[in-house]
């Protein structure tokens, strides 16, 4: 919105992965990894 932009497209893809456990604190690391904090 800074640079006069008036709409933003965000495009958000959930899944459940079966074939192995994952705890839900993991998940979370994982998409804060991605998203740089």
């Amino acid at each position: 919105f800074d640079e006069g932009v008036a709409r933003v497209a965000t495009t958000v893809k959930i899944d459940d992965r079966r074939d192995k456990a994952l705890t839900m604190k993991g998940k979370v690391n994982s998409v804060m990894r991605k998203l740089g904090h």
